[in-house]
């Protein structure tokens, strides 16, 4: 996740997410709201890497240094996706409503 090419693996305590190597070094960590409602994301945007959570109806968006992403947190719930649709290194989010509509937002 670091662009260094190395495996990792990517934790959560309470308040913190972290990515570890195969070596055991501890190579980034964050600080988060609290346990993610749901399985986090992780994707790429314009070769950086960033993780996606949701944490009490909050769609939070960070790179691993901890800076949230211009615009996040947003209101959302568990039902959203982000990628690379375009394959042009930028990400959408699209994410559903209570009242089933979609939105999707670009990132950059």
């Amino acid at each position: 996740m670091d662009n260094n090419d190395k495996p990792e693996n990517i934790f959560f305590t309470e308040h913190k997410c972290f990515g570890i190597e195969k070596d055991t070094i501890s190579k980034w960590r964050i600080s988060i709201p609290g346990l993610p409602d749901i399985q986090p994301i992780i994707i790429s945007i314009n070769k950086k890497p960033y993780i996606c959570y949701v944490y009490e109806k909050k769609i939070y968006l960070q790179d691993i240094k901890g800076n949230s992403i211009s615009g996040f947190p947003m209101t959302g719930s568990n039902h959203f996706t982000i990628a690379d649709l375009n394959n042009d290194g930028g990400a959408i989010l699209i994410l559903s409503a209570e009242d089933n509509s979609l939105s999707a937002y670009r990132i950059k």
